[in-house]
């Protein structure tokens, strides 16, 4: 009889400053990992690229199995937990994640005593083991506020944007990592300032969408990476400056989910999707659990978000999926 799915999250969730995200990426045992399709990741949510069409339908929430601790592997198709290795050294608030050929790379974020680093650590699925890698030419974050950048994979490399280096630095600086040659190259920066921005991959190009330009001074600006001509462009603006959302690509288009707005507040479920084509932003089903600093994935033709903080500022496990 037909093997059921065993298409899986891996998630390593952070806490620091506050905060907290999980860090997803979509798996299968069945498909080696780092295919056509790359996943890409960034707090405070995860991005995961997914072409495959979805069988469902409704612009529709369900949830799911909530997720118990951090570096948890998500069974879509059991709807169940199991836990990973951990890191080689404490770390919480980093930039994010991606996916290449079997191997999470995780950059940044801060140690044990509260600072910020410049490591890139690798995970191996297959081994569920941790290798070192080159360090980032630069630190990301500020303290008390944690890490404010995100990540993204393109053409096999990790694409990293920094949105701060300290609490007063706010930056756009970008930067890629190669794992064929265990070497970083410093690209342009990014027209506008994006701390704590929503950051995904579409169509071969890097989204970074929001955050804030400095304290409580949220943005609607959206600006996209183009590895082709090692430029960026800018693209519809937000319909709600906002900071702190998850956000995924699935089918071509960016979805960007809750966050809060320009005065801190939680938004009320605010959920839209982008459509590169067209240039429009199109409004979606509230989010059911209001909450920021969380994470989004795509597979299999759903949208799961999980974690974050809810309006009690708890940290929360939920774990919630959209159908388009």
């Amino acid at each position: 009889m037909p093997r059921p799915s065993t298409k899986s999250l891996l998630s390593f969730s952070r806490i620091g400053g506050g905060m907290l995200a999980g860090l997803l990426v979509a798996c299968s045992p069945d498909q080696p990992a780092g295919g056509p399709t790359e996943p890409s990741f960034s707090p405070p949510g995860a991005e995961v690229e997914s072409s495959q069409p979805s069988t469902h339908s409704g612009n529709t929430w369900a949830s799911r199995a909530p997720m118990p601790t951090a570096r948890q592997a998500y069974a879509t198709g059991t709807d169940t937990w199991s836990a990973r290795a951990s890191l080689p050294s404490a770390r919480y608030s980093g930039d994010g994640a991606g996916l290449i050929n079997g191997l999470i790379y995780v950059p940044g974020g801060f140690n044990a005593a509260g600072a910020p680093t410049r490591t890139l650590y690798a995970y191996s699925i297959s081994g569920n083991s941790w290798t070192t890698r080159a360090q980032m030419p630069t630190v990301s974050g500020c303290g008390g506020c944690g890490g404010c950048g995100g990540s993204g994979v393109i053409g096999g490399k990790l694409y990293v944007f920094t949105g701060c280096t300290t609490s007063s630095n706010h930056t756009g600086l970008l930067h890629r990592y190669d794992p064929a040659t265990n070497a970083w190259t410093t690209l342009p920066a990014a027209p506008n300032l994006h701390q704590f921005a929503s950051i995904s991959v579409v169509n071969n190009q890097l989204y970074v969408a929001g955050g804030t330009l400095a304290l409580n001074s949220a943005t609607t600006a959206v600006d996209v990476y183009d590895p082709a001509t090692n430029a960026w462009t800018s693209a519809t603006p937000l319909a709600v400056a906002r900071y702190n959302s998850a956000a995924a690509t699935l089918n071509g288009k960016l979805y960007v989910f809750g966050g809060q707005d320009t005065n801190g507040n939680f938004l009320p479920g605010n959920a839209d999707a982008y459509d590169p084509g067209t240039g429009i932003w199109s409004p979606l089903a509230a989010l059911p659990t209001i909450r920021t600093d969380f994470s989004a994935a795509a597979v299999n033709g759903l949208l799961y978000t999980l974690g974050g903080l809810d309006q009690s500022l708890t940290i929360s496990g939920v774990n919630e999926v959209y159908t388009p």
